[in-house]
């Protein structure tokens, strides 16, 4: 039987950021789409100048009132 283990630890840590959005108003799929957007345009501005990271991925969310854009993300050596 094979032994199963983990897999090899990354080179360099793995971090995130987090870029969110609020609004208030009536929950519809236009009000929602805002919201996203603006979180996308917050995180797209901060990759714009972020020449030294290698990206593991990129995560959209939605809380109560809030929209989240989660981008992790490694440092390159």
């Amino acid at each position: 039987m094979r032994k199963l283990t983990p897999p090899p630890l990354p080179p360099a840590p793995i971090e995130c950021i987090r870029f969110d959005a609020s609004g208030t108003g009536i929950h519809t799929g236009g009000f929602d789409r805002k919201r996203l957007d603006s979180a996308q345009a917050a995180a797209k501005e901060w990759l714009a100048t972020q020449s030294q990271i290698e990206i593991i991925s990129i995560d959209s969310c939605f809380g109560n009132v809030l929209a989240f854009v989660t981008v992790w993300y490694r440092r390159k050596s």
